[in-house]
């Protein structure tokens, strides 16, 4: 497990999520508490420019690559598939 995925799983902690949250900015990733997030995330490229809809639902075995949004489509904000 990358370190960029242990701080994803890591942001709802309760003491230490905000600092989490401020590390991930630091690799360019915007991922908000509310996300719902699966077994097997893999973040490749360290996530740079991943952003993510407070919304989201990520399933099981779901990989990121660089500069990819989840939640925006046309302008609405719609379900990740």
């Amino acid at each position: 497990m990358s370190l960029v995925t242990a701080l994803v799983y890591r942001r709802r902690h309760r003491l230490l999520g905000r600092l989490v949250q401020e590390a991930l900015a630091l690799y360019g990733m915007e991922v908000p508490a509310a996300c719902e997030i699966g077994p097997g995330l893999v973040v490749f490229h360290r996530g740079f420019g991943t952003v993510l809809h407070p919304y989201t639902t990520l399933g099981a075995i779901w990989a990121s690559v660089p500069a990819r949004k989840v939640g925006v489509r046309e302008g609405a904000w719609a379900a990740a598939p």
